[in-house]
């Protein structure tokens, strides 16, 4: 049985929104969105850890911790100010890097300042499924810090799916027939 683009991101999204489903890890953090950034990035570390090494249910395959993964957060002015890179195999090269991992399910993490690419970072509005950034294709997940959508939210588990959902997309790129870098970011074919 053949599957669209469409349905398999679907599957993949809901996997993983049911997976995820447990509730922010603090419930403190949930309150108080934009004092307390780390907070909200160690809840979502820690949602990750633990949704990570089930994504293989999701799609035979599939390992969200085999991507390069940085999620990137932008101040009022939209400037990339910091991030956070998953499983990159070059942090230091992305910026000042400060490692706070390795997560439970043998995940790398660190949090990065004084970021490198400004340019490139400048220029995306959400996410690139493949950006060549410190020597790697690196997902980019590009976040306003003060977003009032729930899927932006990093301590939510809706975010966790999300991530999920948009990392399925880049698997499919390196994985799937007939997925080409050239269309990659048209997420209609998807």
């Amino acid at each position: 049985m053949i599957f669209s683009k469409f349905k398999v991101a679907a599957f993949v999204f809901f996997t993983f929104a049911s997976l995820a489903n447990a509730g922010p890890a603090d419930p403190q953090a949930a309150d108080d969105r934009t004092a307390n950034v780390s907070q909200q990035q160690r809840a979502f570390l820690t949602n990750f850890a633990r949704v990570s090494p089930r994504s293989s249910a999701a799609w035979p395959g599939f390992d969200i911790r085999q991507i390069p993964i940085l999620i990137v957060f932008r101040n009022a002015a939209g400037d990339p100010v910091r991030a956070l890179a998953l499983n990159h195999p070059n942090p230091p090269a992305l910026g000042q890097s400060v490692n706070v991992g390795p997560l439970t399910d043998g995940s790398r993490a660190s949090e990065i300042t004084n970021l490198k690419f400004q340019d490139e970072l400048k220029k995306i509005e959400n996410f690139v499924f493949s950006l060549e950034l410190g020597g790697a294709p690196t997902f980019v997940l590009s976040l306003d810090q003060e977003s009032d959508y729930i899927f932006l939210q990093t301590d939510r588990p809706e975010f966790i799916a999300y991530v999920f959902h948009e990392s399925f997309h880049r698997h499919q790129l390196d994985n799937f027939e007939n997925a080409h870098d050239d269309d990659s970011q048209e997420t209609d074919d998807f």
